[in-house]
């Protein structure tokens, strides 16, 4: 859409018209960032009223901790866009390094049952493109969550 200027002098004209401009859905990471802050922000906001010190070096590290949440919520949506665009494009090698890159977010972030299932797929596909290395390196990702779950599984090739 353009816009043109013109003053008076040339004799033109104006016409409103209405002009509607749909407001775009909330994108789901930002959802999930309004979702996780209130409480933090309701944290801070005790905190900050202490006024000591302590309180506010404090408040910077719950204002941290939201930053580092945002972040990873983008990453993973980020992530989510590739997997597909590679999925759509049937790009097997790239499937599932981003599917491994998602499981060693989840992993990071505590969350072992999602890191298993993204684990669990790559490795899927790194024995459909006979890739060893990545195999292997998978495996014993795998066998990290299991063992920071206090789990013991036998695996079976």
């Amino acid at each position: 859409m353009g816009v043109v200027l013109l003053s008076d002098s040339v004799g033109a004209t104006h016409k409103i018209t209405g002009v509607q401009i749909a407001r775009q859905p909330e994108p789901a990471f930002q959802k999930a960032i309004h979702v996780m802050e209130k409480p933090v922000f309701q944290e801070k906001q005790r905190l900050y009223l202490q006024g000591t010190a302590e309180s506010q070096r404090q408040v910077f590290e719950k204002w941290q901790e939201v930053l580092t949440r945002q972040q990873q919520i983008k990453e993973r949506e980020f992530l989510d866009k590739a997997l597909a665009i590679h999925k759509a494009n049937k790009d097997l090698q790239e499937q599932a390094d981003r599917l491994t890159q998602t499981a060693l977010d989840y992993q990071n972030l505590g969350e072992t049952e999602n890191a298993l299932k993204y684990h669990l797929q790559a490795l899927e596909i790194y024995r459909q493109t006979k890739d060893l290395f990545k195999q292997a390196k998978t495996l014993s990702s795998i066998g990290l969550v299991y063992s920071s779950r206090g789990d013991r599984p036998s695996f079976e090739s």
